[in-house]
């Protein structure tokens, strides 16, 4: 992949973010669409997985504030991931699939 996709596309989701609170499946769509230009699947799954990265480590973080999302954190970190799970599946699907 060449160097700078990732950090690319993470300051173009938080640009876009903070103009029109774009949520992350809505950005993917419209980078599938090539609204951002081309990305490969290799791009793209580099991509969701720097998002993901970022969201446990704050979910981590949040549950470090206090019993009351200490609580919470297992389940949250396994939904999260189901999440980025089904994200990978819709937008870099493997190939031949």
């Amino acid at each position: 992949m060449p160097d700078g996709t990732v950090p690319q596309l993470l300051q173009r989701y938080w640009e876009v973010f903070s103009e029109e609170f774009l949520d992350f499946e809505e950005f993917l769509e419209r980078v599938a669409a090539g609204t951002y230009g081309s990305y490969t699947r290799e791009e793209i799954l580099a991509f969701i997985d720097a998002v993901e990265e970022i969201t446990l480590r704050n979910i981590d973080s949040k549950a470090q504030e206090g019993p009351q999302y200490a609580a919470m954190r297992d389940q949250v970190l396994e939904e999260t991931q189901e999440r980025f799970r089904a994200l990978r599946a819709r937008y870099a699907p493997a190939s031949g699939c």
